[in-house]
């Protein structure tokens, strides 16, 4: 009984550790925890497009957008060629200064002919999934480290493939080859360029790369200008100013106290892209093996609370089943322990009479704690 007492604490304190570590990794990713399949991808579809807006919106920053235009003016004067024209210099970083944000303007920019018909795209309203199929869609893909297929035995196997829709597809025969060419149809082409509209740079890998370099680039930039400035000598200073004697007005006009005003809203923009939550975010989003191995530690957590709670709540069957043993053998140990105490009596005067002078002799030890 003693064993299994212990036992139940040990395990009531396993499953509020196992629940605490589950509240804490559920609190972190920003979700309730009781639906993680379907809330993860709806997390992120969210949360990730503020986050966005947030960096594009500390782009509009004036402060920031003269630092931009300091900087391709200052390159441009040192080289002495068009900074954009010949380096293409911050190209993302530009693009986002303009107020532009979509992939679809980002590829309009770099010179890609679309053809679409603007009153038709801003009319087009995509068809919603419901809930249930779009996260099926998102997530087929993932190993949950469980088995989430479903079956339906009632269906038989000829409707199942009569039901299979190939999709919209030209068939030419050549000999014993069939070429197949798919078709695209002026609805999935119409889909494809709202969601290039509706979606931030920030959303594709490779933009995002470029706008994250850019914006390290023109922070790398301003930080070296304040090392200069703040190292300067009135020799280097003088002839710093008769280089930039017919420099443009932004660099003719650079101060220290403006050259930190730069990096504070370059820093700004920095931060957001450098949080632990827009990382998370990012991770949940581009990497199908960060999500299998979140998703498999939370359910491996719930399974194992659910694996001590059954054993908890069966505690109260087991004690009961053990007392009901200890009554039904008590009058066997009663009459075993008398039995005990009877041969230990004649066990110590057989002994005692082995010693000299009779002296009396008593068996200590465990065995006393049940006599």
């Amino acid at each position: 009984m003693t064993d299994l007492n212990k036992q139940e604490e040990e395990w009531k304190r396993t499953i509020r550790d196992l629940e605490r570590r589950f509240k804490d990794e559920v609190d972190q990713l920003g979700i309730a925890g009781y639906d993680i399949q379907n809330e993860i991808p709806k997390l992120v579809d969210e949360q990730l497009p503020s986050i966005y807006e947030q960096i594009f919106q500390s782009c509009q920053d004036n402060t920031f957008q003269k630092a931009v235009q300091y900087y391709i003016s200052f390159v441009s004067f040192m080289s002495g060629k068009d900074a954009i024209q010949t380096f293409d210099l911050i190209p993302a970083l530009r693009f986002m200064c303009q107020g532009k944000s979509s992939i679809l303007e980002w590829k309009e920019a770099k010179g890609e002919t679309i053809d679409y018909d603007p009153n038709e795209l801003e009319a087009y309203k995509p068809v919603q999934l419901d809930n249930t199929a779009a996260v099926e869609s998102r997530l087929a893909e993932i190993d949950w480290g469980f088995d989430t297929s479903e079956y339906n035995d009632d269906i038989p196997v000829e409707t199942a493939v009569k039901e299979i829709d190939f999709g919209d597809y030209e068939f030419e025969s050549s000999g014993d080859v069939v070429d197949i060419e798919p078709t695209i149809s002026h609805e999935d082409t119409l889909k494809q360029i709202y969601e290039w509209k509706t979606s931030s740079i920030l959303s594709d890998t490779d933009t995002r790369n470029l706008f994250w370099n850019d914006i390290v680039e023109l922070d790398a930039f301003i930080s070296q200008r304040i090392i200069e400035k703040s190292q300067s000598s009135a020799t280097s200073t003088t002839v710093e100013g008769e280089i930039f004697k017919n420099a443009p007005v932004e660099i003719q006009n650079e101060s220290f106290d403006e050259l930190n005003r730069f990096k504070t809203a370059v820093a700004t923009a920095l931060d957001q892209l450098h949080s632990s939550r827009f990382k998370q975010l990012l991770s949940l989003k581009t990497s199908k093996r960060f999500v299998e191995r979140t998703t498999r530690s939370l359910n491996q957590k719930l399974e194992m609370i659910n694996v001590l709670t059954e054993s908890v709540s069966n505690v109260d069957t087991k004690r009961e089943e053990l007392n009901e043993k200890i009554i039904k053998i008590e009058p066997q140990m009663d009459v075993l322990i008398d039995k005990t105490r009877s041969e230990k009596e004649e066990l110590q005067e057989r002994i005692s009479k082995l010693v000299p002078k009779n002296r009396r002799v008593n068996i200590f030890g465990d065995i006393n704690l049940i006599l």
